[in-house]
């Protein structure tokens, strides 16, 4: 605005110069004054030949030529401002017309389109199919019996069935009607063999599927070999037993602290318990430990090496988030095996074979602990008595507490009935196994 101001007073300037009729030219404060007011020439013709000058520059003048160039400087941020909205008016029908719905596909779009529909419902066939069989049946065996069962039944039904007899149409229509009807039958037949057969060939793939899959899954959960332990020296089987130990809360307990890490403590006897029983049994020591932690541990509890097998980790089966130890894995007769434990995850799969005791912690407030010394005998009675079958001695001692305990009372008793009844030899025994 400055800058038209200043344009302005140039061609003033230069107007009153060219006329020159009034006056002899204007000097600097002529031209300054005539924006004061009227011209200083003091005629009435150059007042009049300088009236765009003096009209221009008065006050009133200069007022309306600010509001003017106002007006025209609003006018063009109007038209920018217009501009504007209807730029984003377009974007948005164009927005809109996108939410609205796309342009019908051709004929390419079309078929991809059916295609992709027929993929989706038959991926969810598949998967409605393996789901229910999944759920119906646990047990592949079990399953695979049943289609061999059904597609056999399907087969023979299928070869035995005749093809329908085509009888004569010279004699009118009766014919044709009882022509048909004898076919249609034969039809529904038909229909249901190639349902049958189609059936039949689905639960095939599934099965072969199934078992791979679980083959996979089995190779991480499944102990490492299907015979754990080598055959025994037959000259042994049936007189040697075999005692199952387990490792953590047994034999030792193990603590971690902020100050100290990890803490061992070693269970009072366990060095003699291991002497002890080298002798009488085939000790395995069965833990869910990596050998990286188990074996030095083992190593110093049993200086002698009594132990005759150590299995770990690796060895145990993985079932529902826990580490069982499967002793139909270790190749002996289930009826000449005896297990030691105090975690019920280790006997899942043979309670019946499995000596329960309470986990062992240290604690200096309680008494020494004797309960492995303490097993000594009922455990060499075992071995040396002939116990033909050691579940009967584990279910005899069910729910007891105290194991030893309860097997120092019985001896006790059983003493007694002898002192009285001196004849009684097997008493003992009867007691253990009853």
């Amino acid at each position: 605005m400055l800058r038209n101001l200043v344009s302005r007073l140039a061609s003033a300037a230069a107007s009153n110069t060219a006329q020159g009729a009034c006056c002899s030219g204007p000097s600097a404060s002529t031209l300054i004054s005539a924006s004061l007011g009227p011209s200083h020439c003091g005629t009435a013709a150059c007042a009049r030949s300088n009236a765009p000058w003096g009209n221009t520059w008065t006050a009133a003048g200069v007022r309306r030529s600010f509001a003017s160039e106002r007006k025209s400087s609003s006018s063009h941020v109007f038209e920018a401002a217009e501009a504007r909205m209807q730029k984003l008016r377009k974007v948005a029908e164009q927005q809109q017309a996108a939410q609205q719905g796309h342009e019908a596909p051709g004929p390419v779009g079309r078929v991809l389109g059916a295609l992709g529909d027929a993929a989706m419902l038959t991926l969810a066939g598949v998967v409605g199919f393996s789901g229910y069989y999944s759920l119906a049946y646990r047990d592949t065996k079990e399953l695979e019996k049943m289609v061999k069962k059904t597609c056999s039944a399907s087969s023979a039904s299928s070869s035995s069935s005749k093809p329908p007899s085509t009888l004569p149409t010279d004699s009118g229509g009766a014919t044709e009607e009882s022509a048909a009807s004898d076919e249609s039958p034969s039809v529904l037949d038909q229909a249901r063999t190639q349902a049958t057969s189609a059936w039949c060939s689905a639960m095939r793939n599934y099965l072969n599927a199934r078992k791979a899959i679980e083959e996979y899954i089995e190779s991480y959960t499944a102990p490492t070999y299907h015979k754990l332990l080598p055959d025994m020296a037959p000259e042994l089987r049936g007189r040697v037993k075999t005692l199952v130990l387990d490792l953590d809360d047994l034999l030792v307990h193990k603590e971690w602290t902020r100050q100290m890490g990890w803490k061992i403590f070693k269970r009072p006897g366990v060095q003699d318990f291991l002497f002890e029983m080298g002798g009488y049994f085939e000790v395995v020591l069965f833990t869910d430990e990596p050998s990286s932690y188990a074996e030095p541990i083992i190593n110093k509890l049993d200086p002698y090496r009594m132990v005759l097998y150590r299995l770990y980790k690796p060895e145990t089966q993985y079932h529902e988030g826990k580490h069982v130890r499967d002793l139909s894995k270790l190749n002996r007769d289930l009826s000449q095996v005896l297990m030691i434990s105090a975690h019920p995850e280790a006997w899942e799969f043979q309670p019946e074979n499995t000596i329960k005791l309470k986990p062992w912690q240290p604690s200096p407030n309680d008494p020494p602990d004797t309960t492995l010394l303490d097993l000594l005998p009922m455990l060499q009675l075992i071995a040396t008595k002939g116990v033909r079958d050691t579940r009967d001695v584990v279910r005899s001692y069910d729910g007891e507490e105290d194991v030893p305990r309860a097997f120092k009372a019985r001896m006790s008793q059983v003493s007694a009935g002898q002192q009285n009844k001196p004849s009684k030899q097997k008493s003992l025994l009867g007691s253990l196994a009853r």
